[in-house]
């Protein structure tokens, strides 16, 4: 099991949650000692979250579009 970034405990599982974006479960859990929640089971298939879909604007987080932002001047 993750332990801890913060204090290195291991954490107390709480309720899993499913990504309605991923369809991905993942585990939570809460620190014993310094109440930091966490995901136990993070993603890391980076290259995958952030293909072009993501710099597009088609990604986990729809409001992220660095292309058109890059292409109207604006800065974020």
């Amino acid at each position: 099991m993750r332990s801890c970034p913060i204090c290195g405990e291991q954490p107390q599982r709480e309720e899993p949650i499913c990504s309605s974006f991923s369809s991905k479960v993942f585990e939570l859990g809460v620190c014993r000692a310094c109440q930091m929640g966490l995901v136990l089971n993070p993603r890391t298939d980076f290259a995958q979250l952030y293909g072009p879909e993501y710099y597009e604007g088609r990604g986990a987080d729809p409001l992220i579009n660095y292309v058109a932002d890059e292409a109207a001047g604006s800065v974020s």
